[in-house]
């Protein structure tokens, strides 16, 4: 099951470049590929949300901490926030954001 996590991921995100590629919408997209949920690191386990597994916040929040790691000098994130917070009428619901999705660790860092 674990070999299986890696291929997930990238299947995921492969889904959403090719959603946002060509032109479709994301916002309220149930996806029909998930990833296992993260134990580990803490702060990552923390922050996603098992009640939102095929929707787009887990995979944002996934996105922010492979940001992190892999280029933590980026300011994706906060362009990332930055573009959240100026669409405070978005459907967050829909998107699979939870009430306290700004207080959770990944997101109160950038926020």
């Amino acid at each position: 099951m674990r070999s299986q996590r890696p291929y997930q991921w990238v299947l995921t995100l492969a889904t959403v470049r090719n959603i946002c590629a060509h032109h479709s919408r994301l916002w309220n997209r149930r996806f029909t590929v998930t990833f296992p949920m993260a134990q580990n690191p803490p702060a990552l386990a923390a922050t996603i949300d098992p009640q939102a597994d095929r929707k787009l916040y887990n995979t944002l929040s996934m996105l922010l901490h492979s940001m992190a790691v892999v280029a933590p000098e980026s300011d994706w994130p906060k362009r990332l926030a930055a573009l959240i917070e100026e669409n405070p009428t978005g459907d967050f619901e829909a998107m699979g954001f939870p009430p306290d999705w700004r207080e959770r660790p990944l997101w109160a860092a950038i926020l």
